[in-house]
């Protein structure tokens, strides 16, 4: 690369084409993050999959903000690029608060939205049933979003 291609964010440098990242001070804590990215996708081009909501606008409950800006926060490579500090999570949380949906949300973006040139998301589940709520649900998000038809 470049270095005109390049350019400084930060304490790091940016590949061209991934989103900057914000600094975000959150439970006390200051770090670098693309979670703004995230959320903003989402909100623009995700819709709700389940029960009376379905096709309305996606909307993100405060914890699954936070828990986005924590997922995608980023430290400086050995190579002095921005590289995602998580590669995996794990969730644990009541039934009924919207992981499923997340989960689906997060399947389309990294699917389309995060610049991977060929993407392989995985979803590990409880059982295959609760594997096929994910991909359905992605699958509706996809259908009934104006901009993901």
């Amino acid at each position: 690369m470049s270095a005109a291609a390049e350019r400084r964010v930060g304490p790091g440098l940016v590949y061209p084409g991934q989103p900057e990242p914000r600094r975000v001070k959150l439970g006390g804590r200051e770090f670098w993050s693309t979670g703004w990215h995230v959320i903003a996708v989402i909100h623009s081009h995700c819709v709700c999959t389940n029960g009376e909501w379905i096709g309305r606008p996606a909307k993100l409950q405060p914890w699954q903000q936070r828990l986005l800006w924590r997922l995608f926060e980023v430290e400086v490579g050995a190579d002095g690029h921005w590289v995602r500090r998580y590669r995996r999570a794990l969730l644990g949380i009541a039934r009924k608060n919207g992981k499923t949906e997340l989960a689906a949300w997060l399947t389309l973006y990294f699917l389309l939205f995060d610049g991977e040139q060929s993407p392989q998301i995985f979803c590990g589940a409880n059982s295959e049933e609760q594997a096929d709520l994910v991909f359905g649900a992605a699958k509706l998000c996809a259908e009934h979003s104006p901009t993901l038809k």
